[in-house]
């Protein structure tokens, strides 16, 4: 149901029991978002059925894209995109939530 939504050159796998990673090469931050909020809405509007009986389904995405500020390494970014779940999950679930960008403060 993802997969025919993405981009060709998209890769969606399965990270862990219920995880999924999504990598999107050459889109930039706006876009990553974009594509994250319309796969929540896809999966919350989508009717799904077990043993014959409707279910709601909601998803928390956490984004983490590059280049960006203390991600150096496929590992950092990895590790931002799970922080960002994590976040989603514990902002009421059901969200999408992106990388903070680092704000430098303003020399007087």
């Amino acid at each position: 149901m993802l997969q025919e939504r993405l981009r060709a050159d998209d890769f969606l796998a399965r990270y862990g029991g219920e995880e999924f990673a999504l990598i999107m090469r050459e889109s930039p931050k706006q876009n990553a978002l974009q594509t994250a909020e319309r796969i929540r809405k896809l999966v919350e509007t989508t009717p799904f059925k077990h043993e014959g009986k409707k279910i709601a389904v909601a998803i928390s995405i956490g984004v983490a894209t590059w280049p960006a500020e203390h991600i150096d390494s496929g590992q950092d970014l990895v590790r931002a995109a799970d922080a960002n779940l994590y976040s989603a999950k514990r902002r009421g679930r059901n969200k999408v939530v992106g990388q903070k960008e680092k704000r430098v403060p303003k020399v007087s």
